[in-house]
């Protein structure tokens, strides 16, 4: 096979890939090495790279990425910092799977003591929104 036919396969199968899987970049959060939730799941902090030079580091906003451990089928360094100059990594996981997504809030705690009794997700959301 010739190294043009083996160039043409790779971008060909790279570009099959892309359709089928979703790309998280960021900064994994590690559990106890013991840890049975560690092979179950894993915890990211996501950040978002659109051009690949030091120039322009990833941004990484508050929230957190629980990838189910045995839907990875790829992961490796990414090649990317974020703004702390912080190596980031990549973990491809099939579209079809499911991301759970947690965004973090900061509100005050006596805003949160106001609320008494009616705390939820949405006064939470409200408020974060109004500070």
């Amino acid at each position: 096979m010739s190294d043009r036919t083996r160039t043409y396969r790779d971008v060909k199968l790279g570009q099959l890939n892309e359709l089928i899987t979703y790309r998280v970049y960021g900064t994994e959060l590690e559990f106890d090495k013991g840890s049975a939730a560690r092979s179950r799941w894993r915890l990211v902090t996501p950040c978002f790279c659109v051009q690949d030079s030091p120039e322009n580091p990833c941004p990484c906003p508050p929230r957190l990425y629980w990838l189910r451990g045995d839907m990875i089928v790829a992961e490796g360094d990414a090649g990317r910092k974020d703004h702390d100059g912080l190596e980031l990594r990549y973990f491809d996981v099939p579209v079809e799977s499911t991301i759970v997504v947690e965004i973090m809030r900061s509100v005050s705690a006596g805003a949160l003591k106001r609320l008494g009794a009616d705390i939820s997700d949405r006064a939470i959301t409200e408020l974060a929104a109004d500070s």
